[in-house]
């Protein structure tokens, strides 16, 4: 059975050729080095369970969409004069990484995931974080149900 390998790795190749996306995980998150700046924008696959059936396994994923927010010292705005944007681009690396979900989202809904057989059960969901880690990291965790054919199960076993 390879049902797994394939979902992470079809999952990881649409990543991969986004364009906003820098690096992609997988795994336990603490032994990714979150401090190393070069590997944002992140995205970090986890999968959360599976659910067997008749003829397909559907697996509950959670993507993490990550980018460090930077901060002007130089900006004449200060966060007194400016409360609805501040002095950082955490508005925009928000709108950057929805994006990048989106194009995800897309791809499983339309593109040549969605025609290898791998199909979005319902909407996935965004929720949207700031400071979650200590370099004031900022984005999107998207959470989606997906199944895969089960076809590599003998039935008369």
């Amino acid at each position: 059975m390879t049902g797994y390998y394939d979902l992470l790795e079809k999952l990881r190749a649409t990543l991969v050729a986004s364009p906003s996306i820098n690096t992609v995980t997988t795994g336990d998150l603490l032994e990714v080095d979150l401090a190393k700046q070069t590997i944002f924008p992140l995205a970090h696959l986890i999968i959360q369970n599976a659910t067997f059936s008749d003829h397909v396994i559907t697996f509950s994923v959670s993507i993490l969409f990550a980018d460090i927010v930077e901060f002007s010292k130089n900006d004449p705005r200060s966060e007194t004069a400016e409360f609805f944007r501040g002095n950082n681009n955490e508005q925009d690396v928000h709108n950057a990484m929805l994006g990048a979900a989106n194009e995800l989202w897309t791809s499983l809904s339309r593109g040549t995931i969605f025609s290898d057989k791998y199909q979005i059960e319902g909407a996935p969901t965004a929720e949207p974080f700031v400071e979650r880690f200590d370099n004031m990291l900022a984005g999107w965790d998207v959470t989606f149900n997906i199944s895969i054919p089960n076809s590599e199960i003998n039935a008369c076993v």
